[in-house]
């Protein structure tokens, strides 16, 4: 290291005096004029020993040459200096797409989890904690089939055996039971994680809870069911209406015929009024059944 300062600074390299005791034959010229150097410098340093003082012309290559070399060791430091600052920047780079994408799982309103190959819990967000009502410190290596409904544990196997060979999962329906609750209708779909072997190291759940959607599906039924039997109840309404009319008109004829007879006139009295009676029920039930202004006006 001394010798490299020396040489950077442009100092003389002091080599030591070794004085040898017979110069080798082919090297008498260098000893006899030691600031001169007839062989080339690697022949000089292999046999330094005839050459005690150092001749200028070594000193000068051996300087040259460790100015090179430190030079190379410079632009090698900074070209890893360069890398290392790449480096960091393209860490970082991954590091904040990783939490993006954490954040992306975590709070997704579906329930995400990932699971091993055979079932097995690996990683479960929020939505999935809340929604299977457990802890995320429990539920990690758990397997996926305890919150499978008892009814629908056969067909799970069967999909996940499915998903082994290397079929797709789209859309399969399953009840899925919580720890505490009632259980849940969800549709499944699940993507498979290879390795750069091709094997299956990991399976991607996306459950999406569809309790929701089959209330507004009961209710559009039942709203359907209710249209129909209202389409029905108006057209019997209409038609009693005219039957009553026409039996209204009976009863009226009947008691002009019946003018010296109270105690029948009674009876068609009393027969008429429950004629009101229908008609009006009659009324009340098409004016119920009737589409809304509100119906009428999108219908226009």
């Amino acid at each position: 290291m001394k010798s490299l300062r020396a040489a950077e600074r442009g100092e003389r390299l002091r080599v030591p005096l070794r004085v040898a005791a017979s110069p080798r034959p082919g090297h008498e010229r260098a000893s006899a004029h030691p600031l001169t150097c007839n062989s080339d410098w690697p022949t000089c340093v292999a046999a330094r020993r005839t050459c005690p003082q150092g001749c200028p012309t070594c000193r000068r290559k051996v300087a040259n040459q460790l100015h090179t070399a430190l030079e190379e060791l410079r632009v090698a430091e900074e070209e890893l200096r360069q890398q290392n600052e790449q480096l960091a920047v393209a860490n970082e780079a991954a590091l904040v797409q990783r939490r993006r994408y954490q954040e992306l799982f975590d709070f997704a309103p579906d329930v995400y989890l990932v699971t091993d190959a055979q079932g097995n819990i690996q990683e479960a967000n929020r939505a999935a904690l809340t929604r299977l009502q457990v802890r995320a410190l429990s539920v990690a290596g758990k397997p996926l089939i305890v919150f499978i409904a008892a009814d629908a544990r056969r067909a799970f196997s069967a999909l996940l055996a499915r998903l082994r060979q290397g079929e797709e999962v789209r859309g399969e329906e399953l009840r899925i039971r919580p720890r505490r609750g009632e259980p849940f209708p969800a549709v499944l779909y699940v993507a498979a994680a290879h390795d750069a072997a091709g094997r299956l190291v990991a399976l991607r759940w996306l459950l999406h809870d569809v309790a929701a959607l089959h209330e507004a599906r009961r209710r559009l039924v039942q709203a359907e069911r209710l249209a129909a039997i209202g389409q029905m109840v108006a057209g019997l309404a209409h038609e009693s209406r005219n039957a009553l009319q026409r039996s209204q008109a009976c009863l009226e004829m009947l008691a002009l015929q019946l003018d010296n007879q109270p105690r029948a006139l009674n009876l068609v009295g009393r027969i008429q009024k429950a004629n009101d009676d229908l008609h009006r029920l009659y009324e009340e039930v098409r004016g119920y059944s009737a589409p809304s202004s509100s119906n009428r006006s999108r219908a226009r």
